[in-house]
């Protein structure tokens, strides 16, 4: 029983140990970056608005027919983005509605690529 309350105490020594060296080390970069003229939250921000574009840079997309007509939705969130009468005019209004700049795109059983409003068959 007393070793299970030493093991105890040392985890719980370790974890605010953890948290105090998190807080100092976040207190200094906020410290060094004051001295430079930085706003450490703002620049913060801008980093993860940053990462965020470039997760989505690739859209991952899908073309249904109805008719002749033909609908793009986004492959993960079952989005509408726009409909045409080719995957062309899909890859040009996809940029303009929804400023998709590229994307692969599975139509039937081809695969094409939206590059800034230009669409391209992707072969093996």
């Amino acid at each position: 029983m007393e070793l299970l309350l030493i093991f105890f105490w040392i985890g719980v020594g370790y974890f605010i140990g953890k948290i105090h060296t998190y807080w100092k080390l976040i207190s200094m970069l906020e410290d060094v970056a004051q001295e430079k003229g930085l706003d450490f939250a703002a620049e913060l921000e801008k980093y993860a608005e940053g990462n965020k574009e470039e997760e989505t840079l690739v859209k991952k997309l899908q073309v249904e027919t109805h008719g002749d007509t033909l609908y793009l939705f986004d492959h993960d969130t079952d989005e509408f983005i726009c409909q045409g009468s080719s995957v062309q005019e899909l890859a040009e209004l996809a940029k303009k509605y929804k400023n998709v700049l590229y994307a692969a795109v599975k139509y039937n059983d081809k695969v094409f690529a939206f590059k800034d409003g230009n669409s391209t068959e992707v072969t093996a």
